[in-house]
């Protein structure tokens, strides 16, 4: 670990031995101290042997130290001379991103951001990285005592289950995982099924949009983590989850036993458009006296299922949130379009403001900024676009919402919509 090493001066500050955890601990000198893993930033004073000098870290300015050292005096704080002192930093000390320096060209930045998934930390490394993606996965491992096993993807998420091929570049080859969100478990082999720990957030702000009484329906529920969350703290009164995964559907029932999911419940294993004819068709619910609220997180291609909504009978209050990308600014230009052209007459009808709007055309369209800086609200009063998260350069993840009307509603008014082609 010789080429990890380097030797640096640093200034310090002489104190007297009983000051040392009031200084160490206290806001004088907290923003210029030394921090650095496994390294004391305490070492003894080359001048005075009965002083010890606490270190400063290499970035503190002349003019942070001075002030620093007026604010201690002020507390009659003796000595505080300076001294300089050589320090050897190693690997030890060193963060990831700083030990990844040492070992990548120049022209290659090091990779700074991974998802974590229990013990298993996962990558998207650049094509740059491939030739050091070993010793990546070696020194991230070190660095990250949780973490067992590093995964780097590989090629791209195109199959029909939204897994991908994944290669175990440091640590043991085991991608069954525990993971704990909003104190529920769960446990799943990331090799086969879905999971993004990045959409916690969204995850958080679904469960604030169901109430007590509603009915929840995920018609891409993964490993069922919305699901199993909205059943133990929002009180609604029915679940029902379906995965086109079979392991995801199985991951599903573990994960509601797992957790005590008490209140009706169904999982299910089918195309969603399958599901949700066989599920309206039934009417498991039977009367729902809130709002049903149905999910469809697969952003590439959600909005196209929607074409499934001018084919059930609806008699509810129903709430669609339809997870899409978009590269357009502003979004709805992109996401409207096509969720029009999906859900023809039905999404006519939600608001007059957007049914006499063409698809192209968006003049009428516009948003408006909310307190939270991160919804899109368009003059139809049902329909937003909210803002998930950033998934690429030039590539956003957004939540289209909005309430279908019943089929009383469409039926009363099919001379007066039109469908877009």
């Amino acid at each position: 670990m010789k080429k990890f090493e380097r030797r640096i001066i640093l200034k310090s500050l002489q104190v007297e031995p009983n000051w040392i955890q009031k200084l160490r601990t206290g806001l004088e000198l907290h923003h210029i101290l030394l921090k650095k893993t496994r390294l004391s930033n305490v070492v003894p004073s080359k001048q005075n042997s009965k002083l010890r000098c606490l270190l400063i870290k290499d970035d503190a300015s002349d003019e942070d130290i001075a002030q620093a050292i007026k604010l201690l005096k002020a507390q009659d704080c003796p000595h505080l001379d300076i001294e300089e002192h050589e320090l050897v930093i190693g690997y030890e000390q060193l963060k990831a991103e700083e030990a990844l320096k040492f070992i990548l060209p120049e022209n290659v930045i090091p990779p700074t951001s991974f998802e974590t998934i229990g013990h298993v930390a996962h990558f998207n490394l650049r094509e740059e990285h491939e030739p050091y993606k070993h010793i990546i996965g070696k020194i991230v491992l070190d660095k990250n005592p949780n973490l067992l096993t590093i995964v780097n993807k590989v090629g791209t998420l195109k199959n029909e289950f939204r897994t991908f091929t994944m290669e175990v570049i440091a640590g043991k080859d085991d991608t069954n995982v525990k993971i704990k969100e909003r104190d529920l478990k769960f446990e799943f082999d990331f090799r086969k099924v879905y999971w993004n720990t990045r959409l916690c957030g969204e995850r958080e702000r679904l469960l604030q949009c169901i109430q007590e009484d509603d009915v929840l329906i995920d018609a891409f529920a993964g490993i069922g983590a919305l699901a199993t969350m909205a059943a133990k703290e929002r009180k609604i009164s029915a679940v029902y989850a379906n995965d086109l995964n079979p392991n995801g559907a199985t991951y599903i029932q573990e994960n509601f036993k797992r957790n005590h999911v008490d209140i009706t419940h169904r999982v299910n294993n089918l195309d969603a458009r399958e599901y949700l004819r066989a599920l309206f068709a039934e009417r498991p619910w039977g009367e729902c006296k809130g709002t049903i609220h149905i999910i469809m997180n697969l952003p590439e291609l959600a909005l196209d299922f929607c074409d499934v909504y001018q084919e059930l009978e609806i008699h509810d209050t129903v709430r669609i949130h339809c997870h899409c990308f978009a590269k357009a600014q502003p979004p709805e230009e992109e996401i409207l379009p096509r969720l029009w052209k999906a859900i023809g007459k039905t999404i006519d009808h939600v608001s007059d403001d957007v049914e006499n709007t063409e698809p192209t055309d968006t003049s009428m369209i516009k948003p408006q900024r909310l307190a939270n800086n991160n919804v899109h609200t368009l003059e139809a009063k049902d329909i937003s676009i909210v803002t998930v998260r950033d998934v690429a350069p030039n590539k956003m993840m957004y939540c289209v919402e909005c309430t279908l009307p019943r089929s009383d509603e469409r039926s009363n008014s099919e001379g007066k919509r039109r469908k877009v082609e």
